[in-house]
């Protein structure tokens, strides 16, 4: 799921941490007044989402846009393209990764905030016998301005009949003109194949004018022949490095 996907991509650009003071403004602000729209263009060598790679390791075009009110509703969509097909395999016919989401966010007292969201993955193109289409459902929570904790589930995970709850957490902090970030989490699919893996994800980025340059590295750790069924070849969950250039508006 890429609920956050926005918000986590401004953080790494420093365009979006909120202050508590800030946070608990919006929360407070009368339903009907103002409205924003925000966004990123990224182009990156690879798509890694939870330590996995989403396109055999080639490189990716992704487009984020969400409308956002200061009653704390938002609105969003997200498009990049993907490729789940291993080499020498029959092509599922799924090229493109098309999200729609909408959610809620609220400051929490005066050292953080908080976040519902639901999120449908749509992979058009996809084989008649391939229903990868599913929802999944987030809680995140911001503490202060450098540490986020959330949890996603989807009840029908890629349409396969059975759910997986993802338990992460990221931290980020500047070192001079350099931005830090780790990202750890654990990805409970034993619904589906009675296993789960955990991931660990290391970046770093500057900020270049207009753009903003992201080299990153990640791994799996437990990722199983029965996870690999459900989310890939074990040689995209290696460790391996990317980079990535964000324009953020």
């Amino acid at each position: 799921m890429r609920w956050r996907a926005l918000q986590l991509a401004l953080l790494a650009l420093g365009c979006a941490t909120v202050s508590p003071a800030v946070s608990q403004e919006v929360a407070d602000a009368p339903a009907d007044v103002g409205s924003t729209w925000a966004g990123y263009a990224l182009v990156a060598s690879d798509y890694v989402y939870r330590g996995v790679s989403q396109s055999q390791r080639k490189p990716v075009l992704q487009l984020d846009v969400e409308y956002q009110h200061t009653a704390g509703l938002y609105a969003g969509a997200y498009v990049s393209n993907v490729d789940y097909t291993s080499p020498g395999s029959p092509s599922d016919g799924v090229h493109i990764e098309f999200a729609t989401r909408a959610g809620w966010r609220t400051g929490v007292s005066t050292w953080g905030a908080l976040e519902l969201s639901a999120e449908y993955m749509h992979y058009p193109g996809a084989r008649a016998n391939v229903g990868y289409d599913f929802v999944e459902y987030g809680v995140a929570l911001d503490v202060g301005d450098h540490v986020s904790l959330h949890i996603g589930h989807a009840p029908n995970y890629y349409g396969l009949g059975g759910a997986a709850t993802d338990y992460g957490g990221d931290v980020a902090w500047e070192l001079g003109a350099y931005s830090v970030g780790l990202g750890a989490g654990y990805y409970d699919q034993h619904d589906l194949v009675g296993a789960g893996y955990s991931y660990l994800d290391l970046t770093a980025s500057r900020q270049y004018g207009p753009v903003r340059v992201e080299a990153g590295v990640s791994n799996t750790f437990g990722y199983s022949s029965a996870i690999a069924a459900v989310n890939g070849d074990p040689r995209l969950a290696r460790r391996h490095a990317r980079v990535a250039w964000i324009v953020a508006f």
